[in-house]
């Protein structure tokens, strides 16, 4: 596509034409999965200590009420101007026209990238941990788990569509629970016994 043209249109078409085969509970998955990601919450700890309860608290309460509105922003311009919008580009090109559909293409990959690069060694870090936890004099290093993890995303990129995730997005929104859950939990334990 040469920078002068419209966005396609085609691919807008033959999405919604097949139809979504997914519930919402597959939605909500897939959407706690991109929303709670390792680069998201593994700072969030150090970035709120310091802030005290009353006020870290409130900041939690306070992005998640905004996280909440933004999200209903959203889904409500998914049938704006009269039509679908099966992506925020083509929903910022409805909008904004032919600068907002590429200046939201650029962005997103920006995001991505960062994420993904967040991704990488945070799971890269997590598998060492655990590895060194069973083998303490093991000669694997960081890079070894960083390149794991990559190969393990890389065949997952290979199913057919986003639905084909559905199970791997619920394990990890349950995932992401679990890891809320006991963060609360040894946060408690932590204050309970005066740490």
């Amino acid at each position: 596509m040469l920078l002068s043209e419209e966005p396609e249109t085609e691919e807008i078409k033959s999405s919604t034409v097949d139809g979504g085969k997914g519930t919402w509970k597959h939605a909500a998955f897939h959407v706690a999965t991109t929303i709670a990601t390792p680069a998201a919450y593994a700072p969030l700890p150090f970035a709120l200590a310091s802030l005290g309860w009353v006020l870290g608290v409130s900041s939690l309460v306070g992005g998640t009420l905004v996280t909440w509105y933004s999200s209903l922003l959203i889904s409500s311009l998914w049938g704006w101007n009269g039509n679908n919008h099966i992506t925020y580009k083509h929903l910022a090109h409805s909008i904004f026209g032919f600068w907002g559909y590429w200046s939201i293409a650029f962005f997103q990959q920006v995001a991505s990238l960062g994420n993904n690069i967040a991704i990488q060694i945070a799971a890269g870090t997590s598998l060492k941990a655990v590895y060194k936890y069973y083998y303490t004099d093991g000669s694997l290093t960081l890079q070894h788990f960083i390149v794991f993890f990559g190969a393990f995303e890389l065949f997952l990129s290979q199913l057919p569509n986003i639905h084909s995730l559905r199970w791997v997005n619920a394990l990890c929104t349950f995932s992401t629970i679990g890891f809320a859950a006991t963060t609360i939990g040894v946060t408690i334990y932590n204050g309970a016994i005066g740490i």
